[in-house]
């Protein structure tokens, strides 16, 4: 074999590496490519690979069918934790929306979404996008797209490697998703817990009062009243946990060993 095959061989295993990283960054993360076409998204994950190409060392680039076969499975897992960082931060808006809303009268009305392939109430969606703007809007995606161009240098293509460890940071943020959640939601919570207890001492003291056709309109209006005032203090909730994306993908990468 000639040394331009050698090198074609090779740069053509790096550059599917670097493909394999990025789409699992891509596939993983919610951000404005989250209902984009898929040769949309194509194109984006080409253009990134064409961005990074040739800034990378080559010299854990294996040989063998079997080992290129596994550093696909390990470059792709690698992107997605990265996305996985912002998709559970994303995901605590909708567990704080799955609880609201129940209690809104609003668990009936359901959306069929797109990206998880799933039937979900209209107030997930609308904090899930919520949550998505506000995540655009102080710069994540410029943060993750960093994030993945540095992982290059500091994490080669065909050196990740399973931590002794586990991944840390994702289990600390699949644990978060539920706390962080039900802290978000707890005001709402409250306030409408505090009016199912009105509504049940008004139908105590009324009986004949139809309670059931009246307090569906009253729990439903009050809530959505609330919602409105309490929506700036949930949006901050949502900045407070977007801003440590770059924290969290720093550690990220000190669980695989490549920041110390």
């Amino acid at each position: 074999m000639n040394p331009l095959e050698t090198l074609l061989q090779t740069e053509g295993r790096v550059f599917v590496l670097e493909c394999a990283r990025t789409s699992g960054l891509i596939v993983a993360a919610p951000l404005a490519w989250l209902n984009a076409p898929i040769r949309i998204r194509g194109a984006l994950v080409l253009t990134l690979t064409f961005v990074v190409h040739g800034a990378n060392d080559t010299s854990n680039v294996p040989n063998e069918l079997l080992e290129v076969a596994w550093a696909i499975v390990t470059e792709f897992a690698l992107g997605a934790a990265m996305g996985l960082v912002v998709r559970f931060i994303v995901a605590m808006s909708e567990v704080a929306a799955e609880a609201i809303a129940p209690m809104l009268g609003l668990g009936v009305a359901q959306l069929f979404d797109v990206s998880s392939h799933s039937n979900q109430n209209i107030l997930t969606s609308i904090l899930r996008h919520l949550s998505i703007l506000i995540a655009l809007a102080i710069g994540v995606h410029r943060v993750l797209l960093h994030a993945l161009l540095a992982g290059f240098k500091v994490i080669p293509v065909g050196s990740v490697h399973v931590p002794s460890g586990g991944l840390g940071v994702i289990w600390e943020l699949s644990g978060q998703v539920l706390l962080v959640g039900a802290r978000i939601a707890l005001p709402m919570l409250a306030i409408l817990f505090v009016v199912q207890i009105t509504l049940a001492f008004v139908s105590r003291a009324a009986p004949q009062l139809q309670i059931f056709s009246v307090g569906f309109a009253v729990a439903t209006v009050v809530g959505l009243a609330t919602l409105i005032l309490v929506l700036p203090d949930i949006s901050r909730g949502f900045v407070v946990e977007h801003s440590k994306v770059s924290s969290h993908l720093e550690q990220l990468f000190v669980d695989l060993g490549a920041i110390r």
